[in-house]
């Protein structure tokens, strides 16, 4: 799944690099602003080279091209945590990173892991059941005899 939202995240990235608002740094600033306040689950970072944030909806960070994920990270409009997985690409010297929320991904993933639990405890749960069940029957034969 992780793979998906790096699909994601590189598509919302090519989006606003083919816009032609995106020509200067100010219509580049302009359009992530438009964006993060419509986010519909995105987070984007747009800074300076000092690393002053121009627009987003997360806070000013270190540049990093490539590929980065937290597991907690807090948002910058309310002081909540969110786990984040996304790409970051350097632009006219600016800095423009793009990630959607990994929270879903993360349940997902305990998720599985509980019923994996579950169902090894079950199975072993059967097999002593069924191994004792047979045994004393056995057992029973055996003394019969």
């Amino acid at each position: 799944m992780r793979h998906q939202i790096d699909d994601s995240v590189s598509n919302e990235i090519n989006e606003i690099i083919s816009s032609p608002i995106s020509a200067t740094p100010e219509g580049v600033t302009s359009l992530v602003g438009d964006m993060s306040r419509h986010a519909s689950g995105f987070y984007y970072i747009w800074q300076d080279a000092d690393g002053k944030l121009l627009a987003g909806n997360l806070p000013a960070l270190q540049p990093q091209v490539g590929i980065r994920e937290w597991s907690e990270t807090p948002r910058r409009a309310a002081n909540e945590m969110s786990a984040i997985r996304g790409r970051g690409v350097m632009m006219s010297g600016r800095y423009l990173f793009v990630g959607w929320s990994t929270h879903q991904l993360l349940e997902m993933s305990e998720f599985v892991t509980a019923a994996f639990g579950w169902g090894l405890a079950a199975s072993l749960l059967l097999a002593l059941s069924g191994g004792a069940l047979m045994s004393t029957r056995l057992m029973r034969k055996i003394e019969d005899i």
